[in-house]
């Protein structure tokens, strides 16, 4: 296994040389990889990431803010922003988004109701054209300053939104593509030997290549998966509105919380019998900048990050040659964690839901930093955690990006509590005799994490299967009450967090438990 430090600058790369139509140096370019051929191999080449060895290359991912109250506009930022895409929308795509927008502008105009105006003016900027993206945006940033509070018509709903754009460079999607070519290289046993005949053919098809999990890891084709868990940050309540564009993510702040989710039903799908939350959540309110700060602390963490799993040097064997299953699973892996988090934000009508998503993303976070569900489920693991990522986060970001691992802290007390003959016996502990008949005894801290892993283990049906398990399983459900806190599903917003704050660093073990298995 790779530890901190082992990481080389570079790696080894055999690369048949049909790729790219035969010009490796061509792709290179357009990945930011720096490419030189090596002795090794006849197709051998030694391949660095350009912010490896160029301290000037600028970040893969930037944000940027456009309008705010009290600063000097910058539409046209946008507007250059927008002249970078190379990707187009085909006439048939078009033709239907812009059907869903005349059904989305009508909606609103005849109902009047915010999530359908916000509905409508996201999906106008998603179709917006290169050309006009700019005033698209800036029409609607007016009109978002000049919405009336419902609650008193003479005043702004929305008087400190703002307009910020997270921009990324074209590099990133071709860097993952060197998971494909090597992949296709080696499971195409043809191609393998040299003939790629039926590779051009399929092209001439209109059919992809280079598609090998393709719909697993296209997180950053538009960059929903890496925004999802901080537009989601203060769930169930709603701080800012996003629109995907091929150069990035334009988000726009409402600068204050709105309630994500009505009491009643919205759909008729609400209408099944499924168990929501009974609790009341604070909503906190926002300080001038939160937004901003949130959105640049979030980027610059999103571009370590990403500057780490786009880097073929992390995923090397003992040789320093590339090893694209790796780089597959570490890429998969991620993108699962941000995902199901984002999930999770979501199905706040859905305790089972989220519970089940919970679990997944624990199991998750052992995989990327070989921390088990009894550890992350330690109370006083979650709090050492806690502390570390508020003191890596700016106390402005933390408006925005901290109630939410807080309230993680407070559910997992409150599932300690669950343990009522320890409470009623005021031992302090959980005491039960094993199959040998002696005492056992774990403390709260330690019961309550493995109780979340039966709960886990569960997922697959109640009762242990190994022998040695069966008696602390069985304790355990006797001691606990079987009340679960709605929120401790945040553990694992806590986790991802903490897994950009500190963990995200070459130097660091991060990502090498994945990368050397």
């Amino acid at each position: 296994m790779k530890q901190p430090g082992d990481v080389p600058n570079f790696a080894n790369v055999i690369l048949p040389s049909w790729v790219w139509n035969s010009n490796p140096r061509g792709y290179f370019s357009e990945a930011a990889f720096v490419g030189s051929k090596a002795s090794f191999d006849e197709n051998g080449w030694t391949v660095f990431a350009k912010e490896r060895v160029d301290p000037s290359f600028p970040p893969l991912v930037n944000a940027f803010d456009i309008a705010e109250s009290g600063m000097v506009s910058r539409y046209e930022f946008l507007s250059a922003l927008a002249g970078t895409e190379t990707i187009e929308m085909s006439s048939a795509t078009r033709e239907v988004g812009e059907r869903e927008l005349e059904k989305k502008r009508l909606r609103a105009e005849r109902v009047g109701d915010l999530v359908d105006t916000l509905s409508y003016w996201q999906l106008s900027v998603m179709l917006a054209s290169r050309e006009t993206l700019a005033d698209v945006c800036r029409d609607i940033y007016g009109k978002l300053l000049e919405i009336p509070l419902e609650a008193s018509p003479g005043e702004v709903a929305f008087p400190n939104a703002s307009l910020h754009v997270i921009s990324k460079n074209p590099a990133l999607g071709y860097r993952l593509e060197l998971i494909a070519f090597l992949l296709r290289a080696r499971y195409d046993y043809d191609a393998r030997k040299g003939d790629v005949s039926h590779l051009h053919e399929a092209i001439k098809n209109g059919e992809l290549i280079f598609d090998s999990s393709r719909g697993l890891s296209d997180g950053i084709a538009l960059f929903d998966v890496y925004v999802g868990p901080l537009v989601g940050a203060l769930t169930p309540a709603v701080w800012s509105i996003v629109a995907l564009r091929p150069s990035g993510v334009i988000f726009y702040s409402l600068g204050r919380l709105v309630r994500g989710f009505r009491s009643d039903p919205a759909e008729l799908m609400h209408m099944l019998p499924v168990r929501g939350s009974v609790e009341t959540v604070p909503f906190p309110v926002l300080g001038d900048g939160a937004a901003r700060a949130a959105i640049q602390w979030w980027t610059e963490r999103i571009g370590k990050l990403l500057s780490i799993i786009s880097d073929p040097a992390v995923f090397t064997d003992r040789n320093g040659m590339y090893v694209a299953t790796k780089h597959l699973h570490a890429a998969l892996t991620v993108e699962q964690l941000f995902r199901r988090v984002t999930s999770i934000q979501v199905a706040h009508r859905d305790a089972n839901a989220r519970r089940v998503l919970f679990f997944s993303v624990l199991d998750t976070i052992d995989r990327l930093t070989g921390h088990d569900i009894e550890y992350t489920c330690s109370l006083a693991n979650a709090r050492r955690a806690y502390e570390r990522v508020e003191g890596a986060i700016p106390s402005a970001s933390a408006e925005i990006l901290l109630p939410a691992a807080r309230r993680a802290i407070d559910a997992l007390e409150e599932l300690q509590q669950g343990f009522f003959i320890a409470r009623q016996a005021g031992s302090g502990d959980v005491v039960f005799k094993d199959d040998k008949g002696k005492n056992v005894r774990k403390s709260l801290d330690a019961a309550t994490a493995s109780y979340v892993k039966l709960l886990r283990d569960a997922t697959h049906g109640h009762g242990a299967k190994f022998v040695n398990k069966k008696t602390q399983t069985n304790a355990l459900l006797a001691h606990h009450n079987g009340s679960i806190p709605y929120d401790i599903v945040l553990l694992s917003y806590l986790y991802l967090l903490e897994f950009l704050s500190i963990s995200i660093s070459r130097e660091s073990d991060s990502l090498t438990v994945v990368a050397s298995k």
